[in-house]
C-alpha cells in the first residue's frame, strides 16, 4: 500500500487506494448546471499584531460559475478576492456519512491569481450527530497549502468516520490572499477501502521461549497490539541487531504469557566480541512499554495503544496479553566493528530464560551531535503544570529529554535577554553574563547547537496564538525610524557576539510564524538585515514566499512542494515541519520515516511544533485523543504522583531511530562525494528509492521495508567499494 505525507492531498490518515467506490454525493460536482446554490461567507482577516476576523458583504470578493477556465466539462466555480486580507469561505451541502467508514473527498483547484502573495486554500471537515450537534472535527497535520499556478491540483482527504453517532458531515472550504483568483472543479466524495499496513509483522521473528510463555521481537516502528500474537510468524534463535560505534539501537522484546507472570526482571548479559574486544552490561536498557486506551470516538486511532515508557526494574506481565518491553542498547564509542554475542536473562515466577542476542557493530561512528538540525518545541510553561520542582530544574529535565533523542535545538525556550541601555535614538548592549551562562550550560550539557535569538522571535503569527506584539524596546512602534534603529543595533552586536563567543551553534531569528502577508514583514525583516547581514532569519513558510531577507524556509510539507523551488532563491536553506507523531496505526511509520523524506527533498533540518501539548486542560494519561492528531505534538506523559517522573514515549524513541537514519545518509553521502563529487545525494537517493512510489511525498507504508533500507545504507558504508553500477548510472 502506498501513503503520503501532504502531496497532493490534505489528510493527516494516509493510506493510498484510487480503486473508489460508492456514490457520487455531489449533485452538480463539476457545476455543469450553470449554476451553485452553495452557501458562502465572505470577511476580513487582519493577519497582524492583533489578529481580528469581521464579516464583510463587498463584490470584491466572491464566488461565481464561469466557462472561461475549466477542467473538465463546460463550466468551473471562480473565486475571488480584491479585498485586502479578504477571506472566501464557501459551504457545499451536508452529506450523509456512516460511522466506522472511510470516505475520500477530492476536488481540483487552479490558481490564477496575478498577486505576488501566495494564493491559500483550506478544507475544513465537521460532523453532526442525528440531532445537528458536532461531534468530530477532522484534523491535519497540514491544515492550508499554497496553490501553484496555472495547472489544475488535485486536493484529497482521506478518513475515517469515528464511531461517535456522526450521521452527516459539512464541508468548509476556504480561500484567501490579495489578488485572489481561483477556479475549483470536480468534486467528488466516495467510500474507499479501509487503510492497511503492508507487511505489518515482515520483521518480527519467534523467539524460543519457555513453558507458558511466548517471546517475540519487533522493529520500533511497529506499533503491539495488546492481546494477540501474529500468526505465522519467522522463528529465529536469537536477538539479532546491528549498530554503529556510538549509537543506541533499539528492539521491542514481547512477552506473551499464558498466565499471569509477577515480578518479572529483564537483564542483560556482557556483550563478547572479536579479540577480546567486549561491552558490558551497562550497556542495556530496558523499559516497558504501557497502554493508552483511546475512546472509540477516535475512529481508526481507537483502542489501546502501545507508547509510555516505564523505566522499572520489576513488572508483572498479565495473562493472555502482550507486554512489550523496549530494549535498547548504547554502543560505546570506538567500539571495534564485529559480532558481539550476549544475551537477555527473563526472571518470572521463581524460573530463569536466557535468550541468546547478537550484535553487528559497523565499521563506522555516529557523532555526538545529529547531522540533522532539529527545532523541538519544549516550553517550561507546559511541564511545570505537572511538576512544582524549582524552574532550573525543570529545565534541565527538559534538556534531558531532548539531549536523550538527539534533538540539537529547542525553540520553546526563553533565553536570558543580554542587559542594555538607550540612549540619543540608539541601542547598547551593556552585558551578556547571564545569556552566556545559560547558552554555555546547554551546548556543553545538553548538546544543543540550534537557538532562537532572544526578543527577535514571534512578533506575530497568521493565527494569533503568539499575542503578536508592535512595540519593541522603548516601547515604540518597530516600523517607527527609532524602532528600527534598535532592532538593527540590537541584531548587528548580538550577532557580532555570539559568532565569536559560540561559533559551534547557530542563533536563528525565529520572527515569524506562518506569515501569510508582506506588510507587517517588511520592516522587521530589513531592520534586522540591516543591522546585522549574516545573521540567519528563520522562518515557518513556503520557500515560493521567496522572502529576499529569509535564510531558512521551514516549509510545512505541504501539498504541490517542489524543491525545483530553491532555483528562485539558490542561497537559501530549507526544512521541512510538522514532525508527525500520531498513534494512528496507519500513520505511525510516520515518526521515523520523517527524517528519510527531509533528506530525499533535500531539507536540513526538521521542526515539531510541541513535544508536551497539554494545554490547558489536558492530562496525556486520560486526555490523549483531545490533543492534536491524537499525540502528534504530544510525546511526553507527565508524572503521576509525587516523586515520579516525566515519561517518554515509543514514538519518541522511533523519532530519535528516524534522527539516527539521517546520520546513515549523510556519512553515505560524504563517502560518495569524496569518490564521485557531485553524486552523493543522488547515490543516497537512489538506494532510498524502493521507499517511495514516484512522487518524492508518496511513500509505501511498509514498516519493514524501511528498516531493511538503513541495513542497506549501513552496509553500503561498510563495504569497501561502492556500487559501481549504480555511480555510473547516475
Amino acid at each position: 500500500m502506498f501513503a503520503r505525507i501532504g502531496t497532493t492531498v490534505l489528510l493527516s490518515g494516509l493510506l493510498i487506494s484510487y480503486s473508489l467506490t460508492g456514490a457520487e454525493a455531489f449533485s452538480n460536482p463539476g457545476f455543469e448546471s450553470g449554476t451553485c446554490a452553495w452557501k458562502t461567507r465572505t470577511f476580513r482577516y487582519h493577519n497582524a499584531l492583533k489578529p481580528a476576523w469581521k464579516l464583510i458583504s463587498v463584490k470584491t470578493t466572491g464566488m461565481k460559475v464561469q466557462s472561461k477556465t475549466v477542467r473538465s466539462g463546460k463550466y468551473a466555480l471562480s473565486i475571488f478576492n480584491q479585498t485586502p486580507y479578504g477571506y472566501i469561505q464557501l459551504y457545499p451541502p451536508a452529506i450523509p456519512v456512516s460511522e466506522g467508514k472511510r470516505y475520500c473527498l477530492r476536488y481540483f483547484v487552479y490558481n490564477a491569481s496575478t498577486s505576488s502573495e501566495p494564493t491559500a486554500i483550506l478544507t475544513d471537515l465537521y460532523f453532526d450527530n442525528a440531532a445537528g450537534h458536532q461531534v468530530w472535527r477532522h484534523v491535519r497535520e497540514f491544515p492550508a497549502f499554497t496553490a501553484r499556478k496555472n495547472e489544475w491540483l488535485p486536493v484529497e482527504l482521506r478518513f475515517e468516520v469515528p464511531r461517535n453517532g456522526a450521521s452527516k458531515m459539512r464541508i468548509c472550504i476556504q480561500a484567501g490572499g490579495n489578488g485572489l483568483c481561483g477556479f475549483l472543479d470536480d468534486f467528488s466524495f466516495r467510500e474507499v477501502p479501509p487503510a492497511k499496513i503492508s507487511g505489518r509483522y515482515d520483521a518480527a521473528r519467534e523467539l524460543p521461549g519457555m513453558p507458558g510463555l511466548r517471546l517475540w521481537t519487533d522493529i520500533i516502528q511497529v506499533q503491539t497490539p495488546y492481546q494477540g500474537m501474529p500468526q505465522k510468524l519467522t522463528r529465529d534463535s536469537a536477538v539479532r541487531l546491528s549498530a554503529a560505534s556510538n549509537e543506541r539501537e533499539y528492539v521491542q522484546l514481547i512477552l506473551h504469557p499464558e498466565s499471569d507472570l509477577r515480578n518479572v526482571r529483564l537483564s542483560g548479559l556482557r556483550l563478547n566480541g572479536p579479540d577480546g574486544a567486549s561491552i558490558g552490561s551497562a550497556a542495556y536498557r530496558f523499559q516497558r512499554i504501557g497502554y493508552i486506551d483511546i475512546p472509540a470516538s477516535a475512529g481508526s486511532k481507537a483502542g489501546m495503544r502501545p507508547d509510555p515508557l516505564f523505566r522499572e526494574t520489576v513488572f508483572d506481565a498479565p495473562k493472555q496479553c502482550n507486554t512489550p518491553v523496549l530494549l535498547s542498547i548504547d554502543v560505546p564509542k570506538n567500539t571495534r566493528k564485529g559480532l558481539y554475542k550476549g544475551g537477555i536473562v527473563i526472571e518470572a515466577n521463581g524460573k530463569k530464560h536466557t535468550i541468546p542476542l547478537e550484535l553487528r557493530v559497523r565499521s563506522f561512528e555516529l557523532q555526538e551531535i545529529a547531522a540533522l538540525k532539529t527545532f523541538f518545541y519544549a516550553r517550561y510553561e507546559e511541564f511545570v503544570r505537572f511538576d512544582r520542582r524549582p524552574k532550573d530544574e525543570i529545565l534541565d529535565i527538559i534538556h534531558d529529554i531532548l539531549h536523550e533523542h538527539r534533538i540539537n535545538g529547542n525553540q520553546g525556550q526563553t533565553l536570558p535577554m543580554p542587559e542594555y541601555k538607550l540612549k540619543d535614538g540608539r541601542l547598547t548592549i551593556t552585558g551578556f553574563d547571564a545569556f552566556d551562562k545559560y547558552i554555555q550550560r546547554r551546548i556543553d550539557r545538553d548538546g544543543m547547537r540550534i537557538f532562537p535569538v532572544p526578543y527577535l522571535y514571534f512578533f506575530g503569527d497568521t493565527g494569533g496564538f503568539y499575542k503578536g506584539r508592535d512595540r519593541v524596546f522603548g516601547n515604540v512602534p518597530y516600523n517607527s525610524p527609532e524602532g528600527k534603529q534598535y532592532l538593527a543595533d540590537f541584531a548587528g552586536q548580538f550577532q557580532a557576539h555570539v559568532k565569536k563567543r559560540f561559533p559551534q551553534a547557530e542563533f536563528l531569528a525565529y520572527i515569524w510564524d506562518e506569515p501569510r502577508g508582506n506588510a507587517e514583514l517588511d520592516p522587521l525583516l530589513k531592520s534586522i538585515r540591516s543591522g546585522a547581514p549574516d545573521m540567519t532569519i528563520f522562518m515557518t513558510v513556503p520557500i515560493r514566499y521567496a522572502y529576499p531577507e529569509v535564510n531558512i524556509f521551514c516549509d510545512a510539507f505541504q501539498p504541490f512542494f517542489k524543491p525545483s523551488f530553491h532555483a528562485a532563491l539558490p542561497n537559501a536553506r530549507f526544512w521541512i515541519y510538522n514532525w508527525p507523531a500520531s498513534l494512528s496505526p496507519v500513520e505511525y511509520i510516520q515518526a521515523r520515516l520523517f527524517p528519510l523524506l527531509a533528506y530525499f527533498n533535500d531539507a536540513e533540518g526538521a521542526l515539531i511544533w510541541q513535544i508536551f501539548n497539554a494545554y490547558p486542560n489536558k492530562n496525556p494519561w486520560t486526555d490523549m485523543v483531545k490533543t492534536y492528531n491524537c499525540g502528534s505534538a504530544t510525546l511526553v506523559y507527565p508524572p503521576r504522583k509525587p516523586g515520579d517522573r516525566f515519561h517518554t514515549s515509543q514514538r519518541f524513541a522511533a523519532i530519535r531511530e528516524g534522527i539516527d537514519d539521517f546520520d546513515y545518509m549523510k556519512l553515505l553521502e560524504k563517502r560518495v562525494e569524496a569518490a564521485a563529487p557531485g553524486k552523493g545525494r543522488a547515490y543516497v537517493k537512489a538506494l532510498l528509492a524502493p521507499m517511495f512510489t514516484g512522487n518524492k511525498l508518496e511513500y509505501r507504508n511498509d514498516p519493514a521495508l524501511l528498516s531493511r533500507l538503513r541495513d542497506k545504507l549501513g552496509d553500503a558504508l561498510d563495504s569497501s567499494e561502492l556500487d559501481k553500477k549504480l555511480l555510473n548510472s547516475l
